[in-house]
């Protein structure tokens, strides 16, 4: 689903937290995921677009 960069989010981390928002299990959390980074992980751009699209009220409008 996403790209993989020298240096990203823990992929395991942002897996169970798409699965989650997927299954409707994610409840409107109050603040964007905070995910720890790896030497190779999914591409930060990316899984931050992502999330801003697929739960827009945790991002506030630029």
């Amino acid at each position: 689903m996403f790209d993989i960069a020298r240096r990203g989010y823990d992929r395991d981390q942002v897996d169970a937290y798409v699965a989650a928002l997927a299954d409707g299990a994610a409840k409107t959390p109050t603040a964007p995921p905070e995910f720890e980074l790896a030497r190779r992980g999914y591409d930060r751009a990316q899984v931050d677009a992502y999330l801003r699209a697929a739960a827009p009220p945790l991002w506030p409008s630029t």
